[in-house]
């Protein structure tokens, strides 16, 4: 649309009809497949969960980061329901060679992950190569350690923990389950 003559009180005669013209009508419709109004809130999808606070099991247990294997054990109040890639024979301060995943299945379908990097992780980031906690709600987004709805790659979905004794009984499969 370009610019014409400046905006005058006085005009030639009645306007002219254009293809450019703005129709009333068809501007206050509402386009097809849009409602009227909401007629519930919207709920947390995986795929728009970020921001949203989840009041699920693996949301309750309280802040792990920073704690020992043995406290967030502790906190859970049992042991893990499985654990995949247990390595015996590891010596003190060593990595497993593959990637380690001990996980608590929750009564709501909620998780929560103790995920220990193998040593041939090279991730660029530092939370991907130290043991971190995951928590995933029933609808299988990430949560911060208060409960948010983060992005699955997020820093905060990798919640940092210390290694501990307990922990490597859980790796080499010397502490029972």
């Amino acid at each position: 649309m370009s610019c014409g003559a400046p905006a005058s009180a006085r005009t030639a005669g009645a306007p002219t009809a254009t293809s450019e013209a703005i129709l009333p009508l068809a501007s206050t419709r509402t386009a097809d497949g849009v409602p009227l109004a909401p007629k519930a809130r919207p709920t947390a999808k995986p795929s728009s969960s970020t921001g949203v606070h989840s009041t699920c099991q693996a949301a309750k247990f309280g802040e792990f980061r920073g704690k020992t294997f043995a406290e967030v054990e502790q906190a859970i109040g049992r042991a893990a329901d499985q654990v995949e890639g247990q390595v015996a024979g590891l010596k003190p301060g060593e990595l497993p060679p593959g990637a380690v995943r001990i996980t608590w299945r929750l009564a709501d379908g909620s998780l929560i992950h103790v995920d220990v990097p193998g040593a041939g992780n090279t991730s660029p980031f530092l939370i991907n190569r130290a043991p971190h906690v995951a928590r995933i709600s029933p609808e299988g987004y990430h949560l911060t350690d208060a409960g948010v709805g983060v992005p699955q790659a997020s820093t905060p979905a990798h919640i940092e923990i210390e290694p501990d004794a307990r922990l490597r009984e859980v790796i080499t499969g010397r502490g029972g389950q």
